[in-house]
């Protein structure tokens, strides 16, 4: 997804669901941010207190994109929230690693991750938090089907619209 669903949409229904303009900028900026954190490093204050950020993105041609640390750190919990196979957490569907971690649309795991950012929206970066959650749960329909590192699941050879929705279904190659 594109800045025009991750800032623009988010901004959207923030308002729709009765956010004010600024915390709705706020929680759309931050689903935004997810796409373009392309750097990490701590950040030292003038108070001599320091903050550890991380990378949430890569751009596209970036040798970090081949990196099993960088995928494990970077794509599996912002882009393609593994699914767990449809399960709840704490259940063990049958397979492989593999299947385990593709991203599932509106899992139960991503619907968990929603629910503990609502529980606790009081803290001080609850609308930070919350435009996170909201890129990563809408990630798990533009990345459904995928898996968060390299691995041959995410090879297509074969893809077909279905429809209007926007979605498809893909023929991969070996598992």
């Amino acid at each position: 997804m594109q800045i025009d669903f991750h800032h623009a949409t988010t901004y959207v229904a923030a308002r729709l669901a009765g956010f004010e303009p600024e915390d709705a900028q706020i929680v759309a900026y931050a689903a935004q941010y997810v796409d373009d954190a392309t750097s990490s490093g701590t950040v030292h204050f003038d108070n001599k207190a320091m903050y550890a950020r991380i990378s949430t993105a890569h751009r596209m041609i970036d040798k970090r994109n081949a990196e099993t640390l960088a995928n494990h750190l970077v794509w599996v919990p912002f882009h393609f929230l593994p699914g767990n196979g449809g399960l709840p957490a704490g259940e063990n569907p049958d397979g492989r690693f593999i299947e385990k971690i593709i991203c599932t649309p509106d899992s139960p795991i991503a619907r968990d991750m929603v629910r503990q950012t609502i529980v606790e929206k009081d803290k001080p970066y609850g609308l930070h938090r919350l435009g996170v959650a909201m890129h990563v749960y809408a990630d798990t329909w533009a990345h459904q089907g995928f898996a968060g590192l390299l691995h041959p699941v995410n090879e297509v050879e074969k893809a077909e619209e279905l429809g209007n929705s926007g979605g498809f279904k893909k023929s991969c190659r070996a598992s």
